[in-house]
């Protein structure tokens, strides 16, 4: 989903995670399904994802449950 969404605004790993405050690594991992590795995704993450991509909360979270 991450990876679709990224490639449609034209960013690459590196723009999009520094957008987010990310690492490029946390991002792969996120555009992999690897979500396990990452311990906590803070409310804020969530918003700026919300407000990058033009989607609701509720679509992002339920990426990560």
């Amino acid at each position: 989903m991450f990876k679709n969404m990224r490639k449609k605004l034209g960013f690459t790993q590196n723009q999009m995670a520094r957008k987010l405050g990310i690492s490029q690594g946390t991002l792969s991992k996120l555009e992999n399904n690897s979500v396990y590795k990452i311990n906590i995704i803070k409310i804020a993450f969530i918003r700026k994802v919300c407000d990058i991509f033009f989607v609701m909360p509720h679509n992002i979270i339920s990426i990560f449950l």
